[in-house]
């Protein structure tokens, strides 16, 4: 009770942060920034919390896979539903990866201490490490196709920070 309690708390203090730094700092925070700061500080700290919760064993690697295998099962219809839908290769490249976009780090890891308890902390941050491959991969090479040619969609993929500095932190 009181272990779901506080990551219900968690989630909050989260989300109060974000508002309070928005009201402070007001223009000199953008959206961005709040990004920058969660997945340079926030994430990392609690990944390393994560991984601090239990042993890492070999069955573990099936949980990254499986989210994975779903996000790919998903992706395939939305972007054929995509196509369907929208002519503006832009607004199809929104909706392709609006639907496989999730928030597994900051808001995730807590929640799923609200209902499955900390033993479920292993899996998130796994299924967190495992999204933020397919968000800085998948996701940015799918809205670059948007604006860009496949090369530039590669390449952008690359200039993207966040996989160096992930790689680095986490693995």
């Amino acid at each position: 009770m009181i272990t779901t309690l506080l990551s219900i708390i968690f989630v909050y203090v989260f989300i109060v942060l974000g508002y309070m730094a928005k009201r402070i700092f007001k223009e000199d925070m953008s959206t961005k920034t709040l990004t920058l700061m969660s997945v340079y500080f926030l994430q990392p700290f609690v990944t390393i919390w994560g991984f601090s919760t239990a042993k890492l064993h070999s069955e573990h690697i099936y949980v990254p896979l499986l989210y994975l295998a779903i996000i790919l099962v998903l992706l395939i219809p939305t972007i054929l539903l995509g196509k369907m839908l929208f002519t503006d290769p832009k607004e199809r490249a929104i909706f392709s990866i609006a639907g496989f976009v999730g928030n597994t780090g900051n808001i995730g890891i807590p929640l799923g201490i609200a209902l499955f308890g900390e033993q479920s902390v292993i899996y998130t941050t796994l299924i967190n490490i495992a999204n933020v491959f397919v968000v800085y991969i998948i996701g940015v090479y799918i809205y670059s196709r948007g604006s860009f040619s496949i090369k530039d969609s590669l390449l952008n993929i690359v200039k993207i920070p966040i996989i160096p500095a992930h790689t680095h932190k986490h693995l």
